[in-house]
């Protein structure tokens, strides 16, 4: 399971008269030293304080750290899973803020447009303003007229 450890090694380092035969402090320490490059070291540190005054077999120790590399493994297949979701995600928020970003471009150009609306309805309700005047001039002159006629008719 070890990469670094093959089978054939491991069959070697582990002589059936050695099985049986607890490692030193030391022995610890050297085999431990021969995980570093797949097991961060605050891992290896733990573990030989977990493995500090108890007795261990080669193979014992060996299994464990079998399985604390599988676990790292493991953890490394789930990290990278986690960190392809949160790439996903940034992919897509990275989509909406594009999306977002061309209808805030659209809604000042809207806003522009708005703007000149406005000004064109103000400028149109001034015409209106100005007609309605002219209207109410002219209707008012009509009736001044006929009072006029109607006055100098009457003899007044």
């Amino acid at each position: 399971m070890l990469g670094f450890l093959s089978e054939e090694k491991r069959e070697d380092e582990l002589k059936p008269e050695e099985k049986a035969e607890f490692m030193s402090e030391k022995e610890i320490s050297d085999f431990l030293r021969d995980f570093r490059d797949s097991v961060p070291s605050f891992v290896l540190s733990d573990v030989q304080k977990a493995l500090s005054g108890r007795q261990v077999t080669r193979e014992q120790l060996l299994a464990v750290m079998e399985r604390i590399v599988s676990g790292a493994l493991d953890s490394d297949s789930e990290l990278r899973n986690r960190v392809d979701e949160i790439s996903v995600s940034v992919s897509e928020l990275r989509d909406e803020v594009s999306e977002l970003k061309n209808c805030s471009e659209e809604l000042a150009g809207f806003a522009d447009e708005l703007e000149r609306l406005r000004g064109e309805m103000i400028e149109l309700r001034e015409t209106l303003n100005t007609l309605m005047r002219d209207i109410r001039l002219l209707h008012g002159r009509r009736f001044n007229v006929s009072a006029i006629v109607d006055e100098v008719l009457k003899g007044a």
